[in-house]
């Protein structure tokens, strides 16, 4: 028994056996078929709208809910930003996808370039938002 290709697919090439045998009760033919039969399941479109539904609804979202609590502990106004600065964080992570879809759009998702300069900027993003967030804490205890 040796490794062969099938319509681009590893299988096994056995003399006894046609060259499309996959050994599953539900795939006969070629590996071309399959694949014009599986449909993506999460599709970028669909990664888009939710993200940017998330992006618009996070920072209202969290508004509300800050607002709430803040009501309930006598204290609306920082609560409410609190919330949402936390739900602007939705907000950035559409800001990151749309940065990712450049970055990969210009430099390839498999180049080493991609691999290098992605982590860096998403490093750095990562240390802006901890600061930014150590920052508006401690603002926000004062007030309190």
């Amino acid at each position: 028994m040796g490794r062969d290709y099938c319509d681009g697919v590893l299988c096994e090439a056995r003399s006894d056996r046609s060259r499309h045998d996959f050994s599953t009760p539900f795939v006969r033919g070629s590996a071309r078929s399959l694949r014009n039969k599986v449909k993506e399941l999460f599709t970028r479109e669909s990664a888009e709208r939710l993200l940017l539904f998330l992006a618009v609804a996070g920072p209202l979202f969290g508004f509300v809910i800050g607002t709430m609590v803040g009501a309930h502990e006598r204290c609306a106004l920082p609560k409410a930003l609190a919330g949402a600065l936390l739900g602007g964080l939705l907000t950035a992570a559409y800001a990151m996808w749309r940065v990712f879809e450049a970055i990969t759009g210009a430099l390839g998702i498999d180049s080493v370039a991609n691999l290098v300069v992605e982590p860096v900027v998403f490093a750095l993003v990562g240390v802006g938002i901890g600061i930014a967030a150590h920052g508006i804490s401690a603002l926000l205890k004062k007030r309190a």
